[in-house]
């Protein structure tokens, strides 16, 4: 009878770890848990600002590589416009694109170092790309550029931007 006690209880012990909600035991772990990592970041403050510069850091990486797959998806576009000024190579092995406004100052100021890399480098390939940014004059200088290199060909395009 003693044995038929001790199974009874040992079953009911069993029904009772069976029911018990699981969810009260890992609120209160999660309680707990809480505590400690709300006692951890009040004490250590400067792990938020990590967390941040990190969070941070990781974002700019996403964007970064969100850009480059934009330019890979564009390559040709970027690369080989039939309206584009093509200077130094038209066939040369490396390519350096100028974005640029006929408007601005310090596009004008970088024209004799682009002039020296086409010396430099007779393998190199700079494609030219309007960038009209500096208001309607700049549209308007870049229609114009647009329209050479349309109606008298790519040399006249070229003589028109280098000049």
């Amino acid at each position: 009878m003693k044995a038929a006690r001790i199974g009874r209880l040992g079953w009911y012990a069993i029904a009772v770890l069976i029911t018990a909600s699981p969810a009260y035991a890992q609120s209160i772990d999660r309680a707990e848990v809480e505590k400690i990592v709300r006692e951890y970041i009040m004490q250590n403050p400067e792990i938020i600002e990590e967390a941040l510069t990190e969070l941070e850091k990781r974002n700019q990486a996403v964007q970064a590589e969100a850009r480059s797959q934009a330019i890979l998806a564009e390559t040709d576009a970027l690369l080989r416009s039939s309206d584009d000024v093509i200077l130094g190579n038209p066939d040369g092995n490396a390519t350096l694109v100028e974005f640029f406004d006929f408007n601005c100052g310090y596009c004008k100021r970088a024209a004799p170092d682009v002039k020296a890399l086409v010396a430099e480098d007779p393998k190199l390939r700079i494609v030219l790309k309007d960038f009209p940014i500096l208001g309607p004059g700049s549209v308007e200088a870049a229609k114009v550029a647009l329209a050479v290199k349309r109606v008298a060909g790519a040399a006249a395009a070229r003589d028109f931007h280098v000049r």
